[in-house]
């Protein structure tokens, strides 16, 4: 007979708290409403109203949902300890805000998802994660979400900024599920020496270098075919500054000056007397670039 130790869950203590009223009128007994209600684990809380009736079929009538200012740094401190992996590495004062308010009536019994109208902001002055440091995270995001058709959802990310990083993004999703389309603006660059060790560790070579680009971008995910390609648009430019490669085996060396990749769309061509809608152009450029063998 084969015996074994079970492992031991080790809970932290946690003070949960609930607190709210609720509405109930003998005339209308199928009918409740969750009015007010706070709902907190430790110093992680959630507010939110409710109407919910129980007819034929429950209803959730009315629902919003708000998550006042969420600090990522307590939300790690509900998890226990053999359970935290790689964020044990994490300090950071993000802040989280959330607040999302049902569209139309849930029935849940009916519905997989709800529709819902729903916003994020993010916020921090420091994120530090093994050699990763920014020094301020701002983000503005707003979605509509259609349980019903999530096709017809849509994303729009009013702003993303990241510091050290020199981040910056700002754009808009439709029609997420048939045919991506994105419409949005792109500027940022990253030193690959400040990427966390967890990724680099996983390639097998060193990397250092300078990489960035800006661009303007607007496609649907059906235009990524070799007969459709020609109809995304891109207007940018992709830099790589300094760019050092060496194989961990040291098999090879690789060093590259400057790199720079333009593309480009132009509004209208014609060729051979036929109208092309738009054309998309791209040139490399190449300022030098030596290897070496081991």
């Amino acid at each position: 007979a084969a015996g074994g130790k079970a492992g031991i869950l080790e809970m932290l203590p946690v003070r949960f708290g609930l607190n709210g009223s609720v509405e109930w009128h003998q005339l209308n007994p199928t009918e409740v409403r969750l009015k007010d209600f706070d709902v907190t684990a430790g110093e992680v809380g959630v507010k939110f109203n409710a109407m919910i009736a129980a007819n034929d079929t429950l209803t959730v009538h009315e629902l919003d949902i708000e998550v006042p200012e969420l600090a990522v740094s307590k939300v790690v401190d509900l998890i226990p300890q053999q359970y935290r992996g790689e964020l044990v590495n994490l300090d950071t004062d993000l802040a989280v805000y959330l607040k999302a308010r049902l569209l139309k009536p849930y029935l849940p019994a009916k519905s997989e998802l709800p529709v819902l109208d729903a916003q994020m902001r993010l916020a921090a002055k420091h994120l530090d994660y093994d050699r990763l440091h920014l020094n301020r995270i701002v983000a503005d995001v707003s979605a509509m979400i259609d349980g019903a058709d999530l096709d017809r959802s849509t994303i729009d990310v009013k702003r993303l900024n990241v510091v050290a990083m020199d981040f910056d993004l700002s754009g808009t999703v439709r029609t997420p599920m048939s045919d991506p389309y994105v419409n949005g603006r792109f500027d940022g660059g990253i030193a690959f020496d400040r990427l966390p060790n967890v990724l680099l560790d996983k390639l097998p070579f060193e990397l250092r270098g300078m990489l960035r680009g800006t661009a303007d971008v607007q496609l649907r995910q059906s235009y990524l075919t070799p007969k459709k390609f020609h109809k995304v648009k891109i207007d940018g430019t992709l830099t790589l500054d300094d760019c050092h490669v060496d194989m961990r085996d040291n098999s090879m060396q690789a060093y590259l000056r400057r790199a720079e990749f333009r593309l480009g769309t132009r509004s209208s061509l014609t060729y051979n007397g036929a109208q092309v809608d738009s054309m998309l152009t791209a040139s490399l450029t190449i300022d030098t670039v030596a290897f070496h063998g081991g």
